[in-house]
């Protein structure tokens, strides 16, 4: 049966990157509260687990024995679980950074491995457009974490939910492991070719950058500025489960745009709309502008990582490996620095406001960025008509 294994990488990203990464942004607010801490040090954390993430995507690179990548990919998942359940019950900053670091370090080695295991068989398969399934685990688990959230948190607490969890992430582990492929693909670094990748490859990096700074500014802190509105707090849990039911379709979609438009004007379209999605909350605070604004948000930076990548391996002429990696590197850099500064300003501030002009500004410098690529293929191509 195809779709067993494509599942089964759904259930991956569902239980690493729905659960593991993003279901902080739901409980966020509610571990504040209880706990008594700003919106700078909410930012560490969520960096440290991004900071844990670019150093995982990065270690990888180097391995290609498909035994070890198979058994790094059952690391990863289980380190995910615990790493979920060790937020239950652990106390104190320090604790919970490393708990968040650890778990983004395995997030990066089951959205990698897991997606390459499965990239690799549908390919096999000459069914590659069913990848879009895949890569919805995120999306799915993003959607699932909100309703978990929201169902438990209220009458059990923060833990109560870290908890549930780690039970629900417990068994998508269990089933990715069963119905993933066995026969793991050799990483993008085993092939050694080189491309040229020049002032092209360094303004879609730069693009990346800011999209990976920008997006995640909303990715970490959007349901506690929407439950510290009081008009709106009651919307809180459900706009973090409109991002993942609007992202879990967005690689698909997203992906057929760029088909149509083109890789370049599909990539500027993203980026324009994810910042209006990411504005919207500040120009009134309205349960009907959460939706849109969940809407756009959700249905763009899934779409956005799978059109750059996309659009890198094509700038580097097939050769994807320095292209994946540096791409990889910008992004996370990004997420790294962006949350404790969106923080810092929202103490100084004593509101999201500045935080969100600033995210949605970095995400139309990266779409002016991405509009310069064209120009600078043709320029390289006028200096370098033979490239070897």
């Amino acid at each position: 049966m195809i779709l067993k294994p494509v599942l089964g990488g759904l259930a991956a990203l569902a239980v690493a990157m729905g659960f593991g990464r993003f279901a902080y942004t739901p409980l966020l607010p509610w571990m504040q509260a209880a706990e008594g801490f700003d919106h700078a040090t909410g930012g560490w954390l969520a960096g440290l687990n991004y900071l844990g993430y670019l150093a995982g995507a990065l270690l990888l690179v180097g391995i290609a024995a498909p035994r070890l990548r198979r058994r790094l990919l059952l690391a990863s998942l289980l380190i995910t679980v615990i790493s979920i359940a060790a937020m239950a019950v652990t106390d104190g900053i320090l604790a919970w950074g490393i708990v968040r670091l650890l778990s983004g370090l395995a997030s990066a080695g089951v959205f990698i491995l897991a997606s390459a295991v499965v990239v690799a068989y549908l390919a096999g398969q000459r069914r590659p457009g069913l990848a879009g399934v895949h890569f919805a685990g995120v999306g799915v688990g993003i959607a699932l974490s909100g309703v978990l959230v929201g169902a438990v948190v209220p009458p059990y607490g923060w833990r109560a939910g870290w908890l549930w969890l780690a039970v629900i992430g417990g068994m998508l582990a269990l089933l990715a492991w069963r119905w993933l492929p066995h026969d793991a693909a050799p990483s993008p670094s085993a092939t050694h070719a080189r491309g040229r990748l020049g002032l092209p490859m360094l303004l879609l990096g730069a693009s990346y950058f800011a999209e990976g700074a920008g997006y995640i500014v909303t990715g970490t802190f959007l349901v506690a500025m929407v439950r510290g509105t009081p008009a709106l707090a009651p919307w809180a849990e459900l706009s973090w489960t409109v991002v993942g039911l609007a992202a879990a379709p967005s690689a698909l979609l997203w992906s057929l745009a760029a088909a149509r438009m083109g890789q370049v004007p599909a990539l500027v379209a993203a980026h324009v709309v994810q910042a209006a999605g990411i504005v919207l909350p500040v120009l009134a605070p309205h349960p009907a502008l959460i939706v849109v604004s969940a809407l756009l948000f959700g249905g763009t930076f899934i779409g956005i990582v799978g059109i750059a990548l996309g659009l890198g391996n094509t700038i580097a002429g097939g050769h994807s490996s320095r292209a994946i990696a540096g791409l990889t590197a910008a992004y996370g850099v990004g997420q790294v620095v962006a949350p404790p500064i969106a923080g810092l300003l929202t103490d100084r501030f004593g509101g999201f406001a500045p935080a969100l002009w600033l995210a949605a500004a970095v995400v139309v410098a990266g779409a002016a960025l991405a509009a310069l690529i064209p120009f600078a293929i043709r320029s390289t191509a006028k200096e370098d008509p033979c490239p070897t």
